[in-house]
Parts: structure tokens; sequence; C-alpha cells
């Protein structure tokens, strides 16, 4: 995304004889330059122009930190960077600007090339800021179309099957595949759901809530989520895990993280293969071993697994599609429970995938 509308900058000094010569200095640069020697005229100016970046001189008839906090308080130019210009022995009002929301300091007796190149940098973060801000809300929006549309197909799937359910006896042969595909959709669903929720955890870089967890729980409900998947296929799953050991982190976003480890597994396995979970503490830390007798991977495609450029997507062992964004996403939410994710595996043999996440002390 480019923006190509001229950038605008505004001028503030009461001396106009500055506001011109700072003007002339600028003419190098593709701006649109707009001058003020008032307050008011200031405001009037932020009120109707958003501005890339403001130059405000330091010692105005009014008091210049208050005008910048109502610049600040436009709407229009909340975010917009506000340079004081002061004079180089003015070290009270120097000190003094940083602690107003000053971007930066741009001293007198003007120097062109120091004029030229502040301006010309805190203009283009500013405008990299606000392209990134425009991605991010698209985003959101995408995301925000991506559940309501297949939400739908979801739960019309989910009510046509639990109909079809209630009207099939036991020994109907058909009960059986119409309970996966209901168990399936019900599972998916969930999932769209909680990516949407988990991306916004990535993006403030935060977990939404810590808890005490039983490891050995955790892991066999993620089991019973992706039960359907692997009867599909005849794998069987093996599971041991010490009964109080407990980790600590978000419920939903280590279920997930889990979750994910298991699909991928079956995805790789072949038909009547086997999956085992194994787990170790030790003083600090809990790993989650999750191995399987699949396909395996060479040491190319193990080193580019939680690469985002160079992702990986390969086909399962029954056709199934992927997009390689499915262990990125994983080693994410690990990382935000400071956790670890190691990778070992031999093309045609199998994989282990290894969680390490810090063991709750006990209280």
């Amino acid at each position: 995304m480019k923006d190509f509308r001229q950038p605008k900058l505004l001028i503030v000094d009461d001396k106009q004889e500055n506001t011109e010569l700072i003007t002339k200095l600028l003419h190098p640069l593709d701006f649109e330059v707009l001058q003020a020697t008032s307050c008011k005229q200031t405001l009037d100016l932020c009120e109707q122009i958003e501005f890339e970046l403001v130059l405000l001189d330091v010692r105005m008839p009014v008091n210049s930190f208050e005008t910048c906090h109502k610049i600040k308080s436009s709407k229009k130019n909340q975010e917009t960077p506000v340079i004081f210009l002061a004079e180089k022995t003015d070290f009270e009002n120097i000190s003094e600007a940083f602690k107003h929301s000053c971007r930066d300091i741009i001293l007198k007796p003007f120097q062109a090339e120091e004029l030229l190149s502040k301006v010309t940098i805190h203009t283009l973060i500013q405008q990299q800021q606000k392209q990134l801000n425009q991605l991010i809300e698209t985003r959101n929006q995408i995301y925000s179309l991506i559940a309501h549309d297949l939400r739908n197909p979801f739960n019309a799937l989910i009510g046509l099957s639990d109909l079809i359910l209630k009207d099939l006896n036991d020994s109907d042969p058909h009960k059986q595949n119409v309970k996966l595909i209901n168990g399936i959709s019900n599972q998916t669903l969930n999932l769209l759901d909680e990516l949407l929720s988990y991306s916004r955890n990535i993006q403030t870089g935060q977990i939404a809530s810590s808890q005490k967890i039983l490891a050995k729980q955790i892991i066999e409900e993620a089991i019973n989520t992706i039960s359907c998947s692997a009867a599909l296929k005849k794998i069987t799953i093996t599971f041991s895990c010490e009964p109080e050991v407990k980790i600590s982190g978000d419920r939903n976003i280590l279920l997930s993280a889990i979750r994910n480890l298991l699909s991928n597994a079956i995805k790789f396995t072949r038909i009547n293969g086997h999956i085992a979970i194994d787990t170790k503490a030790t003083n600090d830390c809990l790993e989650i071993a999750i191995s399987d007798n699949g396909i395996g991977m060479d040491e190319t495609t193990i080193n580019n697994l939680f690469n985002l450029k160079n992702r990986v997507s390969l086909k399962g062992t029954a056709g199934e599609a992927g997009t390689g964004f499915g262990l990125i996403l994983t080693k994410e939410l690990i990382n935000l429970h400071q956790g670890e994710i190691e990778v070992n595996s031999k093309l045609n043999e199998g994989s282990t995938f290894t969680l390490k996440l810090p063991i709750q002390e006990s209280n």
C-alpha cells in the first residue's frame, strides 16, 4: 500500500520571516507547506487539515506547550508529530519540550541540511505509521468478513448433521460418518473463533489471561478434539503424563497449540499409523513430545518450518491441503508463554515435536 498524497506540513512561528525562511529552505521537498503565526490560526488549521508534521516555535506569545497539547487534542492531528524550533541557548525550553510529546528539536539559526534531514525522516516515519495502521485496519476487516462468511456454512453443517443424527438408529451404518461430520464441523468452527482471538493476542504480544492448568487434562482435551480426524485414518494415539504437573498460561491458547501439533501429526501419518504423546517434567519445565511414524522431513524442510517467508506447505498422506501457517502460528502461541518448540525428524521414519513450557510453581 502506497500513499501518493502530497505530505502536508505546518510551520508555526509568531515571526513571519521565520516561517518564510523555513518554507524557502523546504522548497526542495515535495511538500504542501502551510504557515501560522498565532495559536488560534494554528488550531483552526489543525481542526480542518491532517498534517504529517508540525514545526512549532518554542517561544510563542501564547504558551507553546499548551498549543502543542491542543494540537494533540484535535481530531485530525492526535497522532501528528510535533518538532519544536528553539534557540541553541534556550536550554530550559529545550529540556521542557521533550516532556510535552515533542518528537524532536530543530535549532536556530536554521541549518538547511539539518532541517531537510529531520523533516524528511519524521515525515517518512509518520507516513509509514499511517500505512501500517491502514494495513492493520484492513486485516481486521478481512478477519471479520472471514469469521462472518465461514460461520454460516459451518453452523448449517452442524445443524443439519444434528437433525440427521436424531433420525438415525444406532444400528444405521451411516450414523458414525454423520457423527464424524458433526464433530469435525464443530471442531473447525471452534478453531476459526480461536484463530481470530489468538491473532489479537499475537498483535499485542500478550496472553489474554493466565491460569494454573493441569497438563494431563489439557492434553487429553486436545486429543478428544482431534479424535475424529485420527479415526478417519485409523491412527492410534497413546498418551502418558504425570497427573499433578501444572503449567501456567492461557488455557485456550495452549490447547490450540497442542491441538495444532496433533493435527499436523495426523496429517502426515499414514493410515493405520501411530502417534505417541510423552511428557517429562524437570525442575522448571514440562516437555511434551508428540511423535509420529509418518513420512518425516528432510533437513531443508525442517529449517523452513517456522520461516514465514519460505514457509512449507505440503499435502498430507490422504491428500490433506495445508497453508504452511499452522506451525508458524503454533510457535508464536508458545512464544507468548515463554516456551520453546524443538523438532527432530527423519525422512520416511517420522517426526517428533517437543514443546517446552514453564511449570507452575506450587504455592
